[in-house]
C-alpha cells in the first residue's frame, strides 16, 4: 500500500498559467520582449531559475529581476488557483491515510499554497531552495520522503513535465503524469508509470491499481 503521494506545483496542484502570462505581459511592456503565449509557456514551465528565464526571454539581468520582484510578483499571487479537482483529490487521499506533499522547482511554493488554501492539505513542502539540485535530479523527492518517513516503493509522484518524470524515476518512485502541460507521448517516452488528464482521476487510478487502503472515512482527518 502507498504511504505518500507527492505533487509537483505548477500545472499539477496549481494552475499558474494566468499568473505567469500576466508577468510576461508586464515584462514585455516594460522591456520590449516578444509576448509569451500560453503554448510557449507550457514548453518551459517546469524549468528552474536560469533555464526558465533563458527559455522565456533569453536570460535575466538584475534590472529585469528587480522589476519582476517589485512589480510582477505582487500581481501574480491573486491569479494562482488550484487545478479543478485538486482540493477534493488531496482530501480524499488524506482520508485514506496517505501523507501528501509538494516538491517544486520553484525556490518555494509555500506562500502560494497558503494563498490558495492548499497549505493545510500538505504534510511537507519542498522547494528547489532546500536541496542542492533541482529537478530532474531526485534530491527534493528524496528529502520529501525522508521528512514523511515514506519509502520509494510506497510513494507516488504526480507531475506534468518530462522533468517531473525524470526526477521520479531517479528517486525510484512511481510517477503519475498529468497532461495539463505536456503531451502524452512525451510523458510516456520520459518513463511515466501512468498518465491521466486531471487530479480528479488520481484516486480512482491508484485504487484501481490496488495501492490504496479501503476508504472507510476513518483513516485520518483532513
Amino acid at each position: 500500500m502507498l504511504q505518500a503521494v507527492l505533487f509537483d506545483f505548477d500545472m499539477t496542484l496549481i494552475d499558474s498559467s494566468d499568473a505567469m502570462l500576466n508577468s510576461f505581459r508586464l515584462l514585455s511592456e516594460r522591456f520590449g520582449f516578444p509576448p509569451v503565449t500560453r503554448e510557449r509557456l507550457m514548453e518551459f514551465i517546469g524549468l528552474h531559475d536560469e533555464a526558465y528565464w533563458r527559455e522565456a526571454i533569453g536570460g535575466i539581468s538584475e534590472e529585469i529581476l528587480d522589476y519582476y520582484r517589485q512589480v510582477c510578483l505582487p500581481s501574480e499571487l491573486p491569479l494562482f488557483r488550484p487545478l479543478d479537482g485538486t482540493v477534493q483529490c488531496l482530501k480524499n487521499l488524506r482520508r485514506r491515510g496517505l501523507a501528501t506533499g509538494c516538491a517544486t522547482n520553484r525556490r518555494t511554493g509555500d506562500a502560494i499554497l497558503r494563498q490558495t488554501g492548499l497549505w493545510d492539505l500538505m504534510d511537507c513542502s519542498i522547494g528547489a531552495g532546500q536541496v542542492p539540485n533541482p529537478k530532474p535530479a531526485p534530491d527534493m523527492l528524496l528529502l520529501a520522503m525522508e521528512k514523511l518517513g515514506a519509502s520509494p516503493e510506497c510513494t507516488v509522484y504526480v507531475g506534468d513535465t518530462d522533468l517531473d518524470v525524470a526526477a521520479g524515476v531517479a528517486a525510484g518512485v512511481r510517477v503519475v503524469a498529468l497532461t495539463t502541460s505536456t503531451d502524452e507521448k512525451t510523458l510516456h517516452r520520459a518513463g511515466a508509470w501512468r498518465i491521466c488528464a486531471a487530479p480528479s482521476e488520481l484516486e480512482g487510478l491508484l485504487a484501481g491499481e490496488g495501492l490504496l487502503a479501503p476508504d472507510d472515512g476513518n483513516c485520518r482527518p483532513n
